[in-house]
């Protein structure tokens, strides 16, 4: 019994001084953590947004694949002139949406951040997430592999818009059930007030939006983050509610490229021609459409949207 105690002495001991070992080598990668947790897509996008002119995007869109697939800079504008960037990826979470936004701004100034709700049900797991942060070195091992790597300029400003279409048959009053509100999964609620902070601080007006998605959206999710932004006082726009899908005149059986989770490009075009409008009437957006500095804005328009 005796030996016994002891040995679970020594496995204690010995588990004590290899996590302080361990914490130790992981003390020159913790600076890595402003890369986010998914730093590879992070980096991406930040490099593509450096790729564009100093100071000359607008609004930037923060989300998962939600935002991604939704969110439309060439098309904003084409119809409002406003200039725009797609900073979203699939996974990305408020965590990883605060490392974009950080690092986009060492090279832009936008007025406008845009949030697309669906990325605050989706994180790593908090365990996971925590060792990550105490032993970034496991986490960050293929950081310097892609350390300096050249991004070029977007074309579709960091959109990922898909003419696909697979329609949606199922059912349609996914948000007209009754219940509790959800709450946001793991630390997103503590990294999405960590970045409305940060705008404030800086003065960029935030607004969260929900595209519409019949498999990922639900009435709680909704209640969720409509709670959040009454507290915090932040516009939100849910296409998913009855009055805003209804304003869409959104099509089941030709807006959505994979049964009810992404929009498309038909999807897209009717959301942003919705939002464009209200970002420039509620946040005075500039019209570049006429500034010849902007005028590759319109080519690149042109050569997706109306080519053939």
């Amino acid at each position: 019994m005796i030996k016994q105690k002891c040995t679970y002495k020594r496995i204690i001991g010995f588990g004590i001084v290899l996590a302080l070992l361990l914490a130790l080598i992981s003390l020159p990668f913790q600076k890595l953590a402003e890369n986010g947790y998914d730093y590879k897509n992070v980096l991406n996008k930040a490099g593509m947004v450096a790729s564009e002119r100093k100071d000359s995007i607008d609004v930037l869109f923060l989300g998962d694949s939600e935002a991604w697939a939704t969110f439309a800079p060439l098309q904003f504008f084409n119809e409002y002139g406003f200039t725009s960037y797609n900073c979203a990826f699939p996974g990305e979470w408020s965590y990883d949406s605060l490392a974009v936004l950080k690092k986009t701004l060492q090279y832009q100034n936008p007025s406008t951040v845009v949030l697309e709700a669906n990325m605050l049900y989706s994180a790593p797991n908090v365990l996971k997430f925590n060792l990550f942060q105490y032993f970034p070195m496991f986490h960050y091992h293929g950081y310097y592999k892609i350390l300096g790597q050249k991004h070029d300029s977007d074309k579709s400003k960091g959109a990922y818009i898909n003419n696909q279409c697979n329609a949606y048959t199922g059912d349609t009053d996914y948000m007209s059930k009754k219940v509790k509100k959800k709450k946001f999964h793991g630390k997103n609620l503590e990294y999405l007030n960590k970045l409305l902070s940060y705008c404030k601080e800086r003065n960029i007006q935030v607004i969260m939006v929900s595209s519409v998605s019949a498999l990922n959206w639900t009435e709680g999710k909704h209640l969720g983050v409509q709670a959040w932004c009454d507290e915090n006082d932040v516009t939100y726009i849910d296409y998913n509610e009855p009055e805003n899908y209804d304003r869409l005149s959104f099509d089941w059986s030709t807006d959505t490229r994979d049964q009810g989770d992404h929009v498309n490009q038909s999807g897209s075009e009717k959301i942003c021609s919705d939002l464009g409008k209200i970002l420039v009437e509620r946040y005075a957006l500039s019209d570049h459409r006429q500034d010849e500095e902007y005028s590759n804005w319109q080519s690149l328009y042109n050569e997706k949207y109306t080519k053939g």
